[in-house]
């Protein structure tokens, strides 16, 4: 297991591979700094402890990581969302970082995503899928909202 990002060899390799399958379903939705950007913000995460694994002992990276993927495949989300899903456990009290890096309506969605995961923590009954599907659902809204002004 690794010490930093606390995640084991297999999850490593999960984790490389998901991150190569975004990169190519979404190559287009991206700016030039947006992935590097998010691994910075990933590796100061880890540096800072903030990788603690759920309480159905799924690991934050994998699991924000593989819900962008779904997003970016199934429902083809634009950068702003799949950026949110990927960031938001990891800047949730400074959503002025989340503005600077990556704009303002990312640091909106961060924000919802955000206050799915008080309602996740308060409910930790909450299964697994669920909160996937509230967290997709608050992306979705989130776009249609920007897609339809």
């Amino acid at each position: 297991m690794d010490n930093t990002t606390g995640m084991t060899s297999t999850e490593q390799q999960l984790l490389k591979e998901e991150f190569k399958r975004l990169q190519s379903i979404a190559e287009d939705t991206f700016q030039a700094e947006d992935l590097n950007n998010v691994r910075t913000l990933l590796k100061q995460a880890a540096e800072k402890g903030q990788l603690q694994r759920d309480v159905f002992g799924l690991h934050p990276l994998l699991f924000d990581l593989q819900t962008a993927v779904i997003l970016a495949e199934e429902i083809g989300l634009n950068r702003a969302s799949l950026l949110a899903v990927m960031i938001h456990n990891y800047v949730e009290k400074d959503k002025e970082k989340a503005k600077h890096l990556f704009g303002q309506e990312v640091a909106n969605i961060v924000a919802g995503l955000n206050k799915v995961n008080e309602i996740y923590q308060k409910t930790p009954v909450v299964e697994t899928e669920n909160l996937r599907e509230a967290k997709i659902g608050r992306a979705v809204q989130q776009e249609c909202r920007h897609r339809y002004r």
